[in-house]
C-alpha cells in the first residue's frame, strides 16, 4: 500500500509508461533473484523472500499505470480497453496458476518458469506499447 501511494505521488511528475517500465525493471529483477534462488541456491529462505518482495513491489509500479494508459488510449471507448486489459489479466491469471503451482509445495520450478515467461509477455508488450506512443507523436 506504501508504495501504491508512493507511485500516486509520481503519477503528476513522472509519466506512466517510464513508471510501468521502473516497475518492470524492479520486478525483473525479483524473477532473476528468484531464478537463481532456486536453480543455483538450493531455495534459500532470504533470497526467496527478496525476490517475491522485488516482483510486488514492481507490481505496484505497473498494474496502475498500464490501466491509465490503456484508457487514455481509448478515451472514446474507455469502458471496453478496461474491459479488454481485465479480460487478459483474469485469463493469463486463470491460465499460469494452475501450471505454477503442478510442482506442488517443494517443487517450484514450474513456478519460475511461468514467471520467466510472464515478465518476457510483459516487457514485450511494454515494448509495443512504447513503440505505439512514439509512433502517434
Amino acid at each position: 500500500m506504501l508504495l501504491t501511494a508512493l507511485n500516486a505521488r509520481l503519477v503528476g511528475r513522472v509519466e506512466p509508461l517510464r513508471l510501468v517500465r521502473m516497475g518492470l525493471m524492479i520486478a525483473s529483477v525479483g524473477v532473476v533473484i528468484l531464478t537463481l534462488a532456486v536453480f543455483a541456491w538450493g531455495t534459500p529462505l532470504i533470497p526467496v523472500c527478496i525476490g517475491f518482495v522485488a516482483l510486488l513491489v514492481g507490481q505496484s509500479f505497473v498494474f496502475g499505470n498500464s490501466s491509465s494508459l490503456a484508457v487514455g488510449v481509448a478515451r472514446e471507448n474507455a469502458g471496453t480497453a478496461s474491459a479488454a486489459q481485465s479480460l487478459v489479466q483474469a485469463s493469463a491469471m486463470a491460465v499460469s496458476a494452475p501450471l505454477s503451482s503442478h510442482g506442488g509445495g517443494t517443487f517450484a520450478v514450474p513456478m519460475i518458469i511461468i514467471m520467466i515467461i510472464g515478465m518476457r509477455l510483459a516487457w514485450l508488450s511494454h515494448l509495443a506499447v512504447s513503440a505505439a506512443k512514439h509512433a502517434l507523436h
